[in-house]
């Protein structure tokens, strides 16, 4: 599905008002639409009045001649939802809208829900991945048949589900190849409608069933949500039979990253005390979904009805066929059901099904060991993706990676300063300074709440001046040039000294500016959304079909007000400022928003959730204990370091290796490496770090070949 020109232009736009210009950028690089991306944006660039819409038009047409432009438009539009003014502005162009109909109708839908939900907006990017499409080929009166549903991740390598979704499955004999798998990250492109086809989608992760695939079950009723009267034995059968299957994956998924360069691994949804509360009249459901083998969606809705055999309950929410298996979410998104039915006792569906999981939750804990303890286990990434596609390895780096967890996990305490300041030492050109910030930016990419703002080095100068530094730094959170207008002045150098601006112009830069730009950062963060009014706008367009929810908030007296956040943590980087050092005026400013004057803990504003790194120079106006700082070298990584990063990468991909074997290995290449630099000596622009990349590589990717794992 692609947009046409007018209305591609209308996206792009919109993106380019209203975006992080990184942010289109990313959807490119995670499609791998180009091999160089750089010289993409350097070859769009030359002539451009307006860089940013430049770019945010280059990278919308690409995405739109791979047909992604309609999905990206539909995962912005709920991204963004404390923003009406770009829904408004994207909306047409989602994929939902353009099938028109119902489907614009739920898309409606879905925002006044997800409105209600502040946290959801996070959780999708966490959540969302542990959930998957199991898709099967079955034979159809001799005819291969493919059918689809969806199941979730409760283990590294365990998944479930409703039964009846792997009924078939469950005919095949040992002796057959089971032709089953699970899905993982399909967020965007048609409905999965040929088995045989997998293997050639994009942007997926297609894992088997393991051998003995079949943990444990519980049977499936054929008339399940079809009765209303219930007799004894009815109930004795709901009670007894309840269509869940939990099964073993060929591989330990939620232990990988979801995609190389993650920090955390992919999680699974952990178990959680279930309470009666939770099953009240009229809580709210949530259900990330895989309907009919489409991208994974989220619908939103509530409980309406509960059995009288305390094992099923009925909601009000969207779904379709496929969508059986599917995890319900209660409003602090922990499972509370598994869907399996429609519910339509007289004919037509009045909502839909779903197994209580205080009734499944029982039978199936045993079998999960450790895993129910946590869901989202921390591990250093022993890779990242360039933008060339390049495999590029991480040597170490442990101070850097356990820094930025720390940054991304604290929730329950304020940061310490070292926590929130870092910086590296080490003034060797190749030493990885630079690759620090391609470090960060993958492992923070994976919440849309977080903001990575690099300035200096090769790609983006460091300005001088104080007024063009802020300038920068406010385009990178995505302030309009109109807010900088208010901007203090810098003092004239005319006034006499005793005057109040003088020529003090370092005050300037440390105090009136720091407090403007802090006061900018904090109003541009804020956001306030009348859910009022967009009911009523949302009323106009569905008429007579408009939920009974809607229909409150489009009345409410006062309206309803929500407030929330842009974003949630931000990452500043300066690099190679071993090369480049701030002016004076600068790094004044920047201690200022630093807070290097005041203590950690009297910081109450925006600047307690900005994190700073200084690549090549520790500040000089904090102590050294203030800053978490990691030495580098451009110097041959040890054997240690070299070694982790193969035994993490066939970790990912199941390969098996003795220590011995590896050592030997290890010690193999290191050799090497110090052999060809003897040789050549000044004849190559290789260091000893990056022929070690490219050594240990080229083993990597051998090795996964060998595997027939996609890296």
């Amino acid at each position: 599905m692609k947009l046409n020109a007018e209305d591609l232009k209308k996206f792009g736009e919109a993106c380019a008002s209203y975006l992080h210009p990184g942010r289109l950028e990313r959807f490119v690089l995670e499609a791998r639409l180009v091999e160089d991306i750089e010289t993409f944006k350097k070859r769009h660039l030359v002539g451009a009045s307006d860089t940013k819409l430049t770019l945010a038009m280059a990278f919308a047409g690409l995405l739109n001649e791979c047909e992604f432009a309609c999905d990206v438009a539909e995962e912005l539009y709920f991204e963004m939802s404390w923003s009406p003014d770009f829904q408004a502005a994207v909306g047409p162009h989602t994929r939902s809208a353009r099938l028109g109909g119902k489907n614009h109708q739920a898309l409606l839908q879905r925002r006044d829900h997800f409105l209600s939900d502040e946290k959801l907006a996070s959780a999708v990017k966490e959540l969302g991945p542990r959930v998957c499409c199991i898709v099967g080929e079955i034979d159809k009166r001799g005819v291969p048949a493919t059918t689809s549903g969806t199941g979730f991740l409760v283990g590294p390598d365990l998944v479930l589900t409703s039964r009846h979704v792997v009924s078939e499955a469950l005919r095949w004999r040992p002796d057959e190849d089971l032709k089953f798998c699970a899905v993982f990250d399909f967020t965007s492109g048609e409905v999965i409608s040929d088995y045989g086809k997998l293997n050639s989608m994009a942007m997926v992760r297609v894992v088997k069933f393991h051998k003995d695939w079949h943990v444990v079950s519980s049977d499936a009723i054929d008339w399940d949500g079809t009765r209303d009267e219930l007799s004894q034995q009815d109930i004795d059968d709901l009670r007894g039979k309840l269509d869940f299957a939990l099964i073993r994956l060929a591989e330990a998924v939620g232990n990988r990253p979801v995609r190389p360069g993650y920090l955390s691994r992919r999680g699974w949804l952990s178990f959680e005390p279930v309470s009666p509360a939770d099953y009240r009249n009229g809580s709210r459901i949530i259900m990330p979904q895989h309907p009919s083998g489409s991208p994974r969606k989220w619908d939103f809705g509530r409980i309406c009805r509960l059995s009288p055999c305390n094992t099923r309950m009925v909601s009000e929410i969207e779904s379709m066929q496929g969508t059986s298996g599917a995890p319900c979410l209660n409003s602090d998104l922990r499972v509370i059901g598994v869907h399996n039915a429609y519910y339509a006792p007289n004919g037509p569906a009045e909502g839909n099904q779903a197994i209580r999981f205080d009734a499944i939750a029982p039978l199936i804990r045993n079998m999960l060991g450790n895993s129910v303890l946590n869901g989202g286990r921390y591990r250093r990434a022993w890779r990242i993706d360039t933008a060339d596609g390049a495999l590029s390895p991480i040597f170490g780096r442990e101070v850097l990676q356990d820094w930025i967890n720390m940054s991304l996990t604290v929730e329950d305490r304020p940061l310490s300063r070292s926590e929130r300041i870092y910086a590296t030492e080490g003034r060797d050109p190749g030493c990885g300074k630079t690759f620090s910030t391609e470090i960060l930016k993958s492992a923070t990419s994976v919440q849309a709440t977080n903001i990575v703002v690099v300035l200096g080095g090769d790609t983006e100068l460091l300005p001088d001046r104080l007024e063009d530094f802020v300038t920068a730094l406010a385009e990178a959170y995505g302030i309009p040039k109109g807010e900088l207008e208010n901007m203090p002045a810098r003092p004239g150098t005319e006034l006499p000294r005793e005057a109040d601006d003088g020529d003090k112009v370092d005050r300037w830069a440390s105090h009136k500016m720091v407090l403007w730009f802090t006061a900018l950062l904090e109003k541009h963060r804020q956001h306030t959304v009348n859910r009022t009014e967009q009911a009523k706008a949302a009323l106009d367009l569905m008429g007579a079909g408009a939920p009974e929810e809607i229909r409150k908030l489009a009345t409410a007296v006062p309206d309803v007000i929500e407030r929330g956040n842009r974003w949630s943590r931000t990452w500043i980087a300066l690099d190679d400022l071993n090369v480049r050092s701030m002016s004076s005026h600068v790094k004044s400013f920047v201690s200022g928003l630093v807070g290097a004057d005041i203590m950690e803990s009297s910081i109450r504003d925006v600047r307690k959730d900005i994190r700073w790194l200084f690549l090549g120079y520790v500040p000089d106006f904090l102590m050294n204990e203030e800053v978490t700082i990691e030495h580098l070298e451009n110097t041959l990584p040890s054997s240690e370091a070299v070694k982790t990063v193969f035994s993490s990468a066939y970790e990912d991909c199941d390969f098996e290796i003795t220590d011995e074997a590896l050592s030997s290995q290890v010690d193999t290449l290191l050799a090497n490496v110090e052999l060809f630099l003897t040789r050549m000596q000044d004849e190559t622009p290789e260091t000893a770090l990056s022929l070690c990349q490219e050594l240990v590589s080229y083993k990597i990717r051998r090795d996964y070949e060998v595997q027939e794992h996609a890296l």
